[in-house]
């Protein structure tokens, strides 16, 4: 290490060197000691990472130039007393050193941020996690790269010509870690509503991760994580979509957590359900809100939600340990497995989600104890998304969902709003919880419903009631958080929950319709459903090559309404319809449209092949073959479910303890859900 040293101590080692009679061999001491060791003045051991460094569980720098190690150094000192407000720490400092100005960019214009003030009451284990990520800039410049066991390696060809400050540039990072980057001061991480009428973020077609960027530690793991850009893309994206038909996680707790979490590189092990949660929003986004050509051997997400299953601990699972963020991670890892068209995958992963829901009492209200209204209002909200996701996914399958009927003991989403929340505001429509309990109780209404076994005709008759009076007067004045207002049309979402109703009928409907014995009574009634279907969806068509969210229940809306229009066109082949065929063609070429980007989409056109090609006879004046009736899809009550072949061509984790995330090739789900129309 003599490139480090002072021209002096040069010329004092050579003349030492020279001179046998003075050579002094010293024992026991390391050729070179790390940065932490050589701050904290204590005997290294040597080795990369140092024993120290192990036994503290810190991370271990060994600096290959005397001034980065310095450099280190003079971060953890105060600066001059003729320097005002220019430490790191403040007044808390512990003993003198060269100013901050010697590491960080020189801007005599530029006042010293608030935000620097809060470092005067932090510990010192937050001021070294700071250190250590300004370090890591220096690094970078200085061509040095982290091995994932925690210690420095130089780059090949990397430049030795880091000489002071104006070779250094380096933003002046106040987030402890380059993963909050981006988060500034109290810009995302604040508890304000959101402004509907705001810009949205650009859309999410760009690829998400092509190679991860940032590497984060969980115990002898190194994992990938998104650039800072793109988790803020993610969360950005994930709230203001997806989450909006799932409503189960508070947004400002679930970003104050990410920010305790990403204080350092190095996350903790009780943090892997919440990292886990992470993992699975990144695989949703991926798959829901980029409009790439779809591949059935690589569907979008899959290595992030491999990464979360690889996370989630299975004694958690067995024990009912993990909390309301293991429920949350399965319930979101269940919706994945839906969106990709697994319901193997899906029907058992909501099964374990709701087994935790019983172990932790979530269906009981009254024995939640202790706990605040906000706390009990995201448990409810953690309930009800299971239960209605269960109930659908099940009821999707042709298999018995777990929670029952009787089972409930939990209040209406929107009676614990009106009792326990709406009476303290003023402005209920700008809380978010004012939306999410409205649609929670619309969509556990219909979950309710459509069960034939649990209910009494008194039961159905009033819940048939509710929903006809939130159709009515409650959807038309519900406001829908980061939508933009538009008095021109209205949002798709609202567009879904009313085809909600159409698309429930028509699956009631399905043997009947698949059948083709049915009343002329009911094939006007029929028809009008698959009508008014197809022009609610045409009037979305072009959310089709759009990052949007709900692509998947368009295709079910299309599929229900081609299965009626099939149907009706087979039955009265001798009179066509002019208006079912154009229909026909409208919603065929849809599907397609959305085949593009869709595995489901590509699915259920695989599904419809042979019926369809009976139908485009037919309408060429052909003759219906007299086993049309078998030819339709759908017919069964209980699909056969096959659960996806993954086969893992390499390990999940690589040798050097990162997962593979580029490249989605390593995971092959091979079948995909056959017969299944999901609700």
């Amino acid at each position: 290490m003599n490139d480090g040293l002072s021209p002096i101590e040069g010329i004092e080692v050579d003349r030492r060197s020279s001179s046998p009679k003075r050579k002094k061999i010293r024992q026991k001491y390391a050729p070179k000691a790390c940065v932490s060791c050589r701050r904290s003045k204590l005997k290294c051991s040597g080795e990369n990472p140092c024993q120290r460094c192990i036994d503290n569980g810190k991370r271990c720098f060994f600096s290959e130039d005397q001034t980065a190690a310095e450099a280190l150094q003079n971060l953890s000192r105060p600066p001059p007393a003729h320097a005002p407000q220019s430490s790191l720490a403040g007044s808390h400092g512990n003993g003198g050193g060269a100013s901050r100005g010697n590491v960080l960019p020189r801007d005599d214009d530029t006042e010293r941020r608030a935000s620097d003030a809060s470092v005067r009451g932090m510990s010192m284990e937050t001021r070294m996690a700071r250190i250590e990520t300004m370090m890591e800039a220096l690094m970078r410049d200085r061509g040095l790269t982290m091995t994932p066991i925690g210690s420095i390696e130089r780059e090949d060809g990397a430049s030795d010509g880091f000489r002071g400050d104006a070779a250094f540039s380096m933003p002046a990072l106040d987030p402890i870690n380059p993963a909050l980057a981006f988060m500034g001061p109290h810009s995302m991480f604040n508890q304000e509503l959101p402004n509907s009428t705001q810009p949205a973020i650009p859309a999410l077609n760009p690829p998400f991760v092509a190679e991860p960027s940032h590497l984060i530690q969980l115990g002898d793991r190194a994992l990938p994580f998104p650039s800072p850009e793109e988790y803020q893309q993610y969360l950005y994206s994930f709230f203001t979509d997806i989450h909006l038909s799932h409503p189960c996680i508070d947004e400002a707790d679930f970003r104050s957590h990410a920010e305790h979490m990403l204080a350092s590189t190095i996350i903790p092990s009780g943090e892997s359900h919440f990292l886990a949660l992470n993992y699975i929003i990144f695989a949703c986004c991926d798959l829901l809100l980029k409009v790439t050509p779809a591949d059935a051997s690589k569907p979008l997400g899959w290595p992030w939600s491999e990464m979360a299953d690889h996370l989630l601990d299975k004694k958690s699972l067995l024990s009912g340990g993990g909390g309301l963020t293991l429920i949350q991670c399965l319930l979101f890892q269940a919706l994945y497995h839906t969106f990709v068209d697994m319901p193997g995958l899906a029907y058992n992963t909501i099964g374990l989600a709701s087994r935790l829901v019983f172990q932790h009492s979530l269906h009981q209200q009254s024995t939640w104890t202790n706990i605040s209204i906000d706390q009990a209002y995201v448990r409810m909200g953690v309930f009800w998304n299971v239960f209605i996701a269960d109930r659908l996914i099940s009821l999707s399958c042709g298999r018995p969902y777990t929670i029952q009927e009787a089972d409930i003991h939990v209040e209406s989403p929107m009676d614990f709003f009106t009792r326990q929340i709406s009476s303290e505001q003023f402005a209920i429509h700008l809380d978010m919880r004012h939306y999410a309990s409205q649609y929670l109780n619309y969509m556990a209404l219909w979950a309710r419903y459509i069960d034939e076994r649990g209910l009494d005709g008194h039961t159905r008759d009033a819940i048939d009631s509710q929903i006809t009076h939130f159709l009515e007067h409650e959807l038309p004045g519900l406001r829908i958080p980061y939508v933009q207002l538009d008095a021109t049309s209205e949002p798709p979402l609202k567009a879904f929950l009313i085809q909600r109703k159409t698309d429930f009928v028509l699956w009631g409907f399905r043997p009947a319709i698949t059948s083709l014995k049915y009343e002329g009574g009911h094939a006007a009634h029929f028809s009008h459903l698959a009508l008014c279907t197809v022009n609610r969806m045409a009037a979305l068509a072009h959310d089709i090559r759009r990052p949007f969210s709900l692509r998947g229940q368009m295709v079910s809306s299309l599929a229900g309404a081609l299965l009626v229009l099939c149907s009706l066109l087979v039955r009265d082949a001798t009179t066509s319809n002019q208006a079912h065929v154009e229909a026909f063609r409208t919603s065929l070429a849809m599907l397609n449209d959305l085949g593009y980007s869709h595995l489901y989409a590509r699915r259920v056109l695989s599904d419809f092949q042979a019926i369809v090609a009976v139908v485009e006879g037919l309408i060429d004046d052909k003759d219906v073959p007299a086993n049309a009736a078998n030819l339709f899809p759908y017919k069964s009550s209980s699909p056969s479910l096959r659960l996806a072949n993954i086969k893992l061509e390499s390990p999940p984790m690589s040798a050097e303890g990162t997962f593979p995330i580029g490249d989605s090739g390593s995971t092959k789900p091979s079948e995909f859900g056959s017969d299944v129309l999901w609700l």
